[in-house]
């Protein structure tokens, strides 16, 4: 068994999850054919740095502590000593600058050199980033695995460097791996960034095509017989998403693993733990309402196997184990979540 996802079905989840893939300059790739993944990546960019580019880069505000002869901000005494204890006639300042040369602006121009230098990438997407990175002469690179990914803050001044920055900490944790044969296929990836991916491309499509179902990710309390006890040790639970119809409310776990079975010697099983935990879900949230509370497990089928389709009635309450097949065409996907939508209306 190949374990394969269709590169364009990659470009349709990340443009739900991406509002800004639906752009006039993100959109004429929609009808193009990318012979791997490293060529989708690598077009993205390039037309999200020309956005940028066309916009203006983001300036943020950068601390910088350098000798000078001149004062500049808030002096460091204690640095200033060592100097003048070095015979430098210099003041050690500490200053704040506006100016492009920041984190937001160095991520998508250090990637950009690493797409340049890589053998798979089409030679005239290459020339495209050669043409932006003038723009970017006053930007420095960095060693990305410095960058605490999750840290980066989006505002209304540079919300659009949030699909850049996706694209880019895809790339470098290495899920950019070609075809052997050419295929229009990822057949390997980092299980953690399109975990993260799938997850979000379910509940923005559900939100984007069924407001009337309130999707959200919600928190789930847990039912205390005892209602002054305290919470604060017990763990949180926290849905993927929450569909609420008029007579029922289907909590939904994602999840993206290379396979969806536990395998022990020749016996399929299914994962123990993401059944435990969306049963949890079900019993407190159930406790809490009259209306039925059912629940999913939603796997990103990535292998050539079986699909699964199984549904349990565990003490008055429905679970469902469904996958969803990336590699088939996205109409087909597109119809196996609207089934998910109708069956709680």
């Amino acid at each position: 068994m190949t374990s394969t996802i269709l590169i364009k079905n990659i470009y349709y989840m990340l443009s739900y999850a991406f509002t800004d893939l639906n752009h006039p300059i993100y959109k004429r790739m929609a009808g193009e054919m990318f012979q791997n993944s490293h060529d989708l990546f690598a077009a993205i960019l390039v037309n999200g740095l020309r956005k940028q580019v066309k916009q203006g880069l983001f300036k943020d505000y950068v601390r910088y502590s350098e000798d000078l002869a001149v004062l500049r901000g808030k002096i460091n005494p204690r640095k200033t000593i060592a100097n003048r204890m070095q015979r430098k006639q210099l003041l050690h300042v500490e200053f704040d600058e506006m100016t492009e040369n920041n984190l937001y602006n160095q991520i998508p121009k250090t990637v950009a050199l690493l797409i340049i230098r890589n053998p798979y990438v089409k030679k005239t997407t290459k020339n495209s980033l050669k043409c932006l990175l003038p723009y970017f002469n006053e930007v420095s690179t960095i060693g990305l695995q410095h960058v605490s990914w999750s840290e980066l803050i989006y505002h209304r001044h540079n919300k659009e460097y949030e699909l850049l920055h996706n694209i880019c900490y895809f790339i470098y944790n290495s899920l950019l791996l070609t075809s052997e044969n050419g295929e229009n296929q990822l057949p390997d990836y980092n299980e953690e960034n399109l975990s993260r991916l799938f997850e979000k491309f379910v509940l923005c499509y559900f939100q984007k095509h069924h407001p009337e179902l309130k999707p959200r990710a919600s928190q789930i309390s847990w039912a205390l017989d005892d209602f002054s006890q305290k919470k604060t040790h017990l763990p949180r639970m926290q849905s993927d998403i929450t569909l609420s119809g008029k007579e029922k409310d289907l909590i939904i776990d994602t999840k993206f693993y290379k396979r969806m079975y536990q395998h022990n010697f020749e016996t399929r099983k299914h994962h123990s733990n993401n059944l435990y935990q969306i049963f949890t879900y079900v019993q407190n949230k159930q406790f809490s309402q009259e209306k039925e509370v059912s629940g999913m497990l939603l796997y990103a089928q990535t292998y050539n196997e079986d699909r699964i389709q199984a549904t349990y009635s565990l003490v008055g309450n429905s679970i469902t184990i469904q996958s969803l097949d990336l590699n088939k065409e996205f109409k087909e996907i597109q119809s196996d979540l609207e089934a998910i939508a109708v069956g709680i209306k």
